[in-house]
């Protein structure tokens, strides 16, 4: 769907992200997995700049379904799993926010041993995929003083 439409559903991904929410949080398995592919298609766009209105669509989707599909990478059924666990290693390729990396620091499900050793692989991704200037922000700070 987004793949063929996605300038049209940038302007009403805010408003589409609580429902995206409640689909993959949905304990109907086929509909999890719809919503699930939905967000793969939704981060190979090229929508992921920052910047823009486009940025601010992409940072809302982070912020409100992201910590969902990073608990469903520990989920039971495996279907489910290797779709969030794609889902996130694409939205982490593709999209180096600064939201994704607080979703994968602040994760509610802290007690989970197997959801931890996800998270770790997912940080370790997404600094390798950031880019440089990203961690530079704090050095440019220090170098002012």
């Amino acid at each position: 769907m987004f793949k063929f439409h996605g300038a049209e559903m940038i302007g009403i991904i805010p408003k589409f992200a609580q429902f995206l929410k409640d689909s993959v949080d949905n304990l109907r398995s086929g509909i999890s997995k719809n919503s699930l592919m939905f967000l793969n298609e939704f981060f190979q766009g090229d929508h992921c700049s920052h910047g823009d209105e486009k940025s601010e669509a992409v940072s809302c989707v982070i912020e409100t379904v992201m910590p969902s599909v990073l608990i469903k990478t520990n989920y039971e059924k495996v279907f489910i799993s290797k779709e969030a666990k794609a889902v996130m290693t694409g939205s982490i390729k593709k999209c180096s926010h600064v939201e994704l990396l607080n979703v994968l620091l602040h994760c509610p499900q802290h007690k989970i041993l197997a959801l931890h050793e996800n998270i770790y692989g997912f940080v370790g991704l997404f600094t390798q995929a950031a880019n440089h200037e990203f961690f530079d922000l704090g050095n440019k700070s220090d170098s002012h003083k």
